[in-house]
């Protein structure tokens, strides 16, 4: 587990969540109505998160994603032995 990630237990100790009325609240990175009691998403990020840690995250995660996209991008369709067998 991540250290600064362990800080963010619930909705309301998010950096995204934005209090809306007495009962709830919005997160902005989902664009959804949340409730602050809520336990905190994968992509929660405490309030006082130094910007460079969420900018490391963000390349981390999109780097992930990319080795598995080129990956199954690089892995060739099946194909039967006749086709093969007319190239």
């Amino acid at each position: 587990m991540n250290p600064l990630n362990s800080l963010t237990s619930c909705c309301r100790n998010c950096r995204y969540y934005e209090p809306e009325g007495r009962r709830g609240g919005a997160c902005q990175q989902l664009n959804v109505p949340v409730q602050g009691t809520w336990k905190s998403c994968s992509l929660a990020s405490p309030a006082f998160t130094p910007s460079w840690k969420a900018l490391q995250d963000l390349i981390q995660w999109e780097r992930e994603n990319l080795d598995r996209a080129t990956a199954a991008s690089l892995t060739p369709p099946d194909r039967s032995k006749a086709e093969m067998s007319l190239r």
